[in-house]
């Protein structure tokens, strides 16, 4: 009964639909959340913050060693794609089933459209006790673009 109570909760919290677009700032950064649900990935949970000359990203990936991992730039430059794998844990010798069974495990996933004014050839990244740092750099004189345009 424990177990049909938690599963239901399960079902009730994490939905198995995509979830909607979220922006973070005015118009600079999209997030593309991933899906939930089988044979989709999973989301990467990460923080982003500014400071005068620079963006910053944690992202957890816990238990995930570092070859698992993969960080690189699609389309133009101008979207960040991370991903992981995490290997499913076998049962420890002498046991003989899971009663439950949270941690995830397959791909990992997240998509983040970067703002016009980062410098793309020199993001870096490092990763430390399960947290993915990246530092996306700004440019220095950016300015951004507008055109006028005229209405009939």
């Amino acid at each position: 009964m424990f177990i049909r109570s938690i599963i239901s909760l399960q079902r009730r919290v994490i939905p198995r639909t995509p979830l909607p677009r979220h922006y973070v700032t005015e118009n600079a950064w999209t997030l593309n959340p991933g899906t939930f649900g089988e044979n989709q990935s999973s989301i990467i949970h990460f923080d982003l913050y500014e400071s005068d000359n620079q963006y910053l990203v944690d992202a957890d990936i816990p238990g995930v060693p570092k070859d698992k991992i993969s960080l690189k730039l699609v389309d133009d430059n101008r979207i960040l794609v991370l991903e992981a794998e995490q290997q499913r844990q076998h049962l420890p010798e002498g046991t003989s089933k899971y009663y439950i069974r949270e941690r995830e495990c397959g791909k990992l996933k997240r998509h983040i459209r970067l703002p016009p004014d980062v410098d793309t050839d020199f993001i870096t990244a490092s990763y430390l006790d399960g947290v993915l740092a990246i530092t996306i750099p700004k440019l220095e004189n950016y300015e951004s673009d507008s055109k006028t345009i005229e209405i009939d």
